[in-house]
Protein backbone atom coordinates (compact mmCIF):
# COMPACT_ATOMS: atom_id res chain seq x y z
CA UNK A 1 0.00 0.00 0.00
CA UNK A 2 0.92 3.13 -0.48
CA UNK A 3 -0.16 5.75 2.19
CA UNK A 4 0.07 9.52 2.24
CA UNK A 5 -1.50 12.20 4.52
CA UNK A 6 -1.02 15.93 4.47
CA UNK A 7 -1.41 18.66 7.54
CA UNK A 8 -4.59 20.62 7.53
CA UNK A 9 -4.87 23.33 5.59
CA UNK A 10 -1.77 22.21 4.02
CA UNK A 11 0.27 23.37 7.02
CA UNK A 12 3.23 22.14 8.07
CA UNK A 13 3.48 18.86 10.38
CA UNK A 14 7.00 19.06 11.27
CA UNK A 15 8.17 22.17 12.76
CA UNK A 16 11.44 21.40 13.97
CA UNK A 17 14.18 18.72 13.09
CA UNK A 18 13.23 16.59 17.08
CA UNK A 19 9.65 16.18 15.44
CA UNK A 20 10.94 14.17 12.11
CA UNK A 21 12.94 12.10 14.98
CA UNK A 22 9.84 11.49 17.05
CA UNK A 23 7.71 10.16 14.62
CA UNK A 24 10.95 8.04 13.87
CA UNK A 25 10.86 6.76 16.92
CA UNK A 26 7.02 6.45 17.17
CA UNK A 27 6.86 4.33 14.01
CA UNK A 28 9.55 2.06 15.09
CA UNK A 29 7.93 1.33 18.39
CA UNK A 30 4.67 0.86 16.40
CA UNK A 31 6.25 -1.58 14.27
CA UNK A 32 7.28 -4.04 16.88
CA UNK A 33 3.63 -5.01 16.96
CA UNK A 34 4.44 -6.84 13.61
CA UNK A 35 1.28 -5.67 12.08
CA UNK A 36 2.81 -3.75 9.17
CA UNK A 37 5.78 -3.89 7.36
CA UNK A 38 7.73 -0.45 5.94
CA UNK A 39 9.83 -0.70 2.51
CA UNK A 40 9.98 3.09 1.86
CA UNK A 41 9.25 6.24 3.88
CA UNK A 42 9.52 10.25 2.67
CA UNK A 43 8.60 12.50 5.51
CA UNK A 44 7.91 15.92 4.23
CA UNK A 45 7.70 19.44 6.19
CA UNK A 46 3.55 18.97 5.77
CA UNK A 47 2.86 15.61 4.31
CA UNK A 48 4.44 11.76 4.60
CA UNK A 49 3.93 9.14 2.74
CA UNK A 50 5.24 5.54 3.41
CA UNK A 51 4.73 2.17 1.36
CA UNK A 52 3.88 -0.87 3.38
CA UNK A 53 2.40 -4.29 3.51
CA UNK A 54 0.29 -4.61 5.81
CA UNK A 55 -0.23 -8.65 7.40
CA UNK A 56 -3.91 -8.29 8.10
CA UNK A 57 -6.91 -6.24 7.11
CA UNK A 58 -7.16 -3.11 10.01
CA UNK A 59 -3.39 -3.55 10.25
CA UNK A 60 -2.38 -0.43 8.13
CA UNK A 61 -5.34 1.20 9.70
CA UNK A 62 -4.54 0.56 13.04
CA UNK A 63 -0.81 1.46 13.31
CA UNK A 64 -1.64 4.61 11.07
CA UNK A 65 -4.45 5.76 13.77
CA UNK A 66 -2.03 5.14 16.46
CA UNK A 67 1.00 6.60 15.15
CA UNK A 68 -0.74 10.10 13.73
CA UNK A 69 -2.84 10.80 16.86
CA UNK A 70 1.05 10.33 19.00
CA UNK A 71 2.41 12.64 16.89
CA UNK A 72 -0.86 15.34 16.83
CA UNK A 73 -0.74 15.14 20.64
CA UNK A 74 3.06 15.45 20.88
CA UNK A 75 3.28 18.27 18.32
CA UNK A 76 -0.36 20.04 19.91
CA UNK A 77 1.72 19.71 23.31
CA UNK A 78 5.28 20.62 22.11
CA UNK A 79 4.29 24.18 20.77
CA UNK A 80 1.02 24.63 22.78
CA UNK A 81 -1.33 24.59 20.13
CA UNK A 82 -4.96 23.28 19.78
CA UNK A 83 -7.20 21.66 16.54
CA UNK A 84 -6.73 19.20 13.87
CA UNK A 85 -3.25 18.32 13.01
CA UNK A 86 -3.70 16.83 9.91
CA UNK A 87 -6.53 16.85 6.77
CA UNK A 88 -9.22 14.42 7.25
CA UNK A 89 -7.85 10.57 6.94
CA UNK A 90 -5.09 9.28 5.84
CA UNK A 91 -5.41 7.96 2.01
CA UNK A 92 -4.12 5.02 0.61
CA UNK A 93 -4.41 2.81 -2.25
CA UNK A 94 -2.89 -0.41 -2.98
CA UNK A 95 0.05 -1.12 -5.24
CA UNK A 96 0.96 -4.03 -7.94
CA UNK A 97 3.64 -6.03 -6.97
CA UNK A 98 5.79 -5.62 -10.15
CA UNK A 99 7.34 -2.55 -11.64
CA UNK A 100 4.70 -0.30 -10.09
CA UNK A 101 6.01 -0.70 -6.69
CA UNK A 102 9.35 0.18 -7.48
CA UNK A 103 7.45 3.09 -9.64
CA UNK A 104 6.05 3.87 -5.73
CA UNK A 105 9.79 3.05 -4.22
CA UNK A 106 10.96 6.04 -6.68
CA UNK A 107 8.16 8.32 -6.45
CA UNK A 108 7.99 8.74 -2.35
CA UNK A 109 12.32 8.86 -2.06
CA UNK A 110 12.38 11.43 -5.13
CA UNK A 111 9.93 13.60 -3.01
CA UNK A 112 11.97 16.08 -1.22
CA UNK A 113 13.99 16.50 -5.39
CA UNK A 114 10.76 17.26 -7.10
CA UNK A 115 9.49 19.63 -3.91
CA UNK A 116 13.52 21.52 -4.32
CA UNK A 117 14.39 20.63 -1.21
CA UNK A 118 17.33 18.85 -2.64
CA UNK A 119 19.48 17.81 -5.90
CA UNK A 120 19.21 14.33 -4.88
CA UNK A 121 17.69 11.96 -2.85
CA UNK A 122 20.68 11.02 -0.47
CA UNK A 123 20.83 14.49 0.29
CA UNK A 124 17.50 14.18 2.57
CA UNK A 125 17.61 13.06 6.24
CA UNK A 126 14.09 12.31 6.69
CA UNK A 127 13.25 9.22 3.88
CA UNK A 128 14.50 5.65 3.34
CA UNK A 129 16.73 6.47 0.27
CA UNK A 130 19.57 6.04 2.30
CA UNK A 131 18.57 2.77 3.63
CA UNK A 132 17.35 1.09 0.46
CA UNK A 133 20.20 2.65 -1.97
CA UNK A 134 23.41 2.67 0.10
CA UNK A 135 22.79 0.07 3.46
CA UNK A 136 22.39 2.65 6.31
CA UNK A 137 21.10 0.63 9.26
CA UNK A 138 17.39 0.96 9.42
CA UNK A 139 15.01 -0.72 11.98
CA UNK A 140 12.30 0.39 10.24
CA UNK A 141 12.55 -0.87 6.78
CA UNK A 142 11.72 -4.45 5.36
CA UNK A 143 12.92 -4.81 2.52
CA UNK A 144 9.96 -5.83 -0.01
CA UNK A 145 10.67 -9.29 -1.48
CA UNK A 146 10.71 -7.75 -5.05
CA UNK A 147 13.04 -5.81 -3.47
CA UNK A 148 15.15 -8.59 -2.88
CA UNK A 149 15.40 -10.21 -6.33
CA UNK A 150 17.57 -7.45 -7.43
CA UNK A 151 20.87 -9.36 -6.60
CA UNK A 152 21.68 -11.77 -4.62
CA UNK A 153 23.97 -9.82 -2.67
CA UNK A 154 23.67 -6.95 -0.51
CA UNK A 155 25.82 -4.39 -2.90
CA UNK A 156 24.64 -6.13 -5.89
CA UNK A 157 20.85 -5.47 -4.63
CA UNK A 158 21.48 -1.82 -3.54
CA UNK A 159 23.60 -1.14 -7.20
CA UNK A 160 20.59 -2.08 -9.02
CA UNK A 161 18.37 0.24 -7.02
CA UNK A 162 20.39 3.10 -7.23
CA UNK A 163 20.10 3.36 -10.98
CA UNK A 164 16.69 3.55 -11.16
CA UNK A 165 17.23 7.05 -9.89
CA UNK A 166 19.65 7.90 -12.76
CA UNK A 167 16.78 9.57 -14.77
CA UNK A 168 13.42 10.98 -13.13
CA UNK A 169 10.09 9.53 -13.00
CA UNK A 170 8.43 9.99 -16.52
CA UNK A 171 5.51 11.80 -16.98
CA UNK A 172 2.90 9.28 -17.88
CA UNK A 173 4.56 7.21 -14.41
CA UNK A 174 4.04 10.66 -12.18
CA UNK A 175 0.22 11.30 -13.55
CA UNK A 176 -0.28 7.63 -12.70
CA UNK A 177 1.08 7.87 -8.96
CA UNK A 178 -0.75 11.71 -9.20
CA UNK A 179 -3.93 9.57 -10.16
CA UNK A 180 -4.00 7.76 -6.80
CA UNK A 181 -3.90 10.84 -4.84
CA UNK A 182 -7.22 11.85 -6.65
CA UNK A 183 -9.04 8.85 -5.80
CA UNK A 184 -8.13 5.86 -7.65
CA UNK A 185 -7.31 3.14 -5.59
CA UNK A 186 -4.72 0.76 -7.21
CA UNK A 187 -2.12 1.75 -8.67
CA UNK A 188 -1.39 -1.43 -11.66
CA UNK A 189 -1.87 -2.87 -14.87
CA UNK A 190 -5.40 -2.89 -16.02
CA UNK A 191 -6.18 -6.56 -15.70
CA UNK A 192 -4.52 -5.88 -11.42
CA UNK A 193 -7.37 -3.00 -11.69
CA UNK A 194 -10.21 -5.32 -12.93
CA UNK A 195 -9.10 -7.95 -10.59
CA UNK A 196 -9.01 -5.32 -6.95
CA UNK A 197 -12.33 -4.11 -8.02
CA UNK A 198 -14.01 -6.98 -8.09
CA UNK A 199 -12.00 -8.00 -4.67
CA UNK A 200 -12.91 -6.59 -1.18
CA UNK A 201 -13.74 -3.59 -0.55
CA UNK A 202 -10.60 -0.85 -0.03
CA UNK A 203 -10.58 0.57 3.43
CA UNK A 204 -12.18 3.88 4.46
CA UNK A 205 -10.40 6.89 2.82
CA UNK A 206 -11.01 10.18 3.24
CA UNK A 207 -11.52 13.53 1.32
CA UNK A 208 -9.05 13.66 -2.07
CA UNK A 209 -6.17 15.83 -1.34
CA UNK A 210 -5.56 18.78 -3.59
CA UNK A 211 -2.21 19.44 -5.28
CA UNK A 212 0.61 20.78 -2.45
CA UNK A 213 2.37 24.01 -4.21
CA UNK A 214 6.33 24.07 -2.67
CA UNK A 215 6.58 20.68 -1.03
CA UNK A 216 6.09 18.14 -4.14
CA UNK A 217 3.16 15.57 -3.43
Amino acid sequence: MHIWHRGNNRARIFLAEHDYRRYLACMEELLRDGGCDIHAFALMPNHIHLLLTPRAAISASKFMQRLEQRHAQFINRFNKRTGALYEGRFKSSVIEDSEYLFNCYRYIELNPVRAGIVDHPSEYEWSSYMSNAEGTPSFLLKPHPLFMQLGEEDETRRCAYRAMFRKPLGEETLHEMRGTSRGEIALGSAQFKVRWAAGPAPEPRGQTPGSDPGFAG
